[in-house]
């Protein structure tokens, strides 16, 4: 007898997860009409499942949890349904670790389900600058170029208890091995340019967008505080008043890594995108376009070369606010 569908949206991160999982959440009444069952046990709104993604790491949580594994799975084994979903960007860290995705399919066989991992791709570079803000939040202290120099040797960026993988191919490759299921999806190429409407088509669920109401509007405030939050995560001691005031000539826009850079990740891994359009059809761009004059540089802002222009101007008088250190804003 064939299993029913566990659906897994496991990102990779900076692909939308967040917005998806809100709407999810929003359209958790009319999936279940529909046939689609968003679990409520451990998660803080029905369309995030972080909690889920964090109990499968290793094998000690997985054991401490075993009681809060039976009570979803008794949820699950209690509802008519003919497709299961979970949704966090937090699998990625999991999709190259067997022992984890054993975990997933022994969870899996409790509830009689086939798991099938949905995964957005986008390319390298737009990721690369997207996490690299993102990770500043959660702490980071490494410059861009400390961070670009382990993704391009490793094909990955391990922080804390997180993996981003830039290397697809390999991820693709290692699933194909484990004869695991899954569905790849190309961010760049969004049906209906939305997030929401390009997952739940890759799910057979697209008639429930109609149910979704209006969307805000996004939040500028991710493009704030950044060098902030950069000098702050720095050991030692730096004038974070001064630091304050060069953020403001950031102006809100977003951070561009040089088309120097940018040709480093799109030649690391142009193979095996390349294996990718051959194999599965999904083309990302090369994002090696100069950005826009004015746009502020990655690799040079968050340097630490800044915060040595920071610290020289404390005694430097000769040296003004009113412009920045060399190199920070593409000419």
């Amino acid at each position: 007898m064939p299993r029913q569908p566990l659906f897994i949206n496991c990102g990779l991160h900076k692909t939308g997860s967040t917005a998806l999982q809100a709407d999810l959440a929003q359209l958790a009444q009319p999936l279940e009409r529909a046939g689609l069952y968003l679990p409520q046990t451990h998660s803080k709104r029905r369309g995030a499942h972080h909690w889920l993604a964090h109990s499968l790491r290793g094998p000690r949580v997985f054991r401490k949890r075993a009681a809060q594994f039976d009570v979803l799975s008794a949820e699950l084994t209690q509802v008519a349904c003919d497709a299961y979903c979970v949704s966090s960007e937090d699998f990625e860290t999991l999709l190259m670790r067997p022992a984890a995705m054993a975990r997933i399919a022994e969870l899996a066989d409790r509830i009689e389900a086939q798991p099938i991992f949905v995964i957005y791709l986008r390319s390298q570079t737009s990721y690369f600058e997207s996490l690299y803000l993102q990770l500043l939040r959660a702490g980071l202290s490494a410059n861009v170029q400390q961070v670009l120099d382990d993704v391009l040797s490793d094909g990955a960026y391990a922080y804390r208890k997180w993996i981003f993988h830039f290397d697809y191919r390999r991820v693709v490759e290692a699933l194909e091995q484990s004869n695991t299921r899954f569905i790849l999806r190309n961010y760049h190429d969004l049906k209906s340019e939305h997030i929401t409407a390009d997952f739940l088509t890759a799910i057979g669920q697209e008639d429930v967008m109609r149910h979704l109401s209006e969307q805000p509007a996004s939040n500028p405030t991710r493009l704030t505080r950044n060098l902030e939050r950069f000098a702050r995560n720095q050991p030692g001691q730096t004038n974070i008043a001064q630091v304050e005031e060069l953020d403001q000539l950031l102006n809100n826009r977003r951070p561009r890594l040089s088309p120097q850079i940018a040709r480093r990740l799109r030649d690391q891994f142009a193979e095996g995108n390349a294996w990718l359009v051959r194999k599965y059809g999904c083309e990302l761009p090369a994002d090696i376009e100069p950005p826009p004059p004015e746009t502020p540089i990655l690799e040079n802002v968050f340097s630490t070369r800044t915060l040595d222009w920071v610290a020289a101007a404390e005694s430097a008088e000769n040296l003004s606010w009113g412009r920045p250190p060399d190199g920070w804003f593409h000419k």
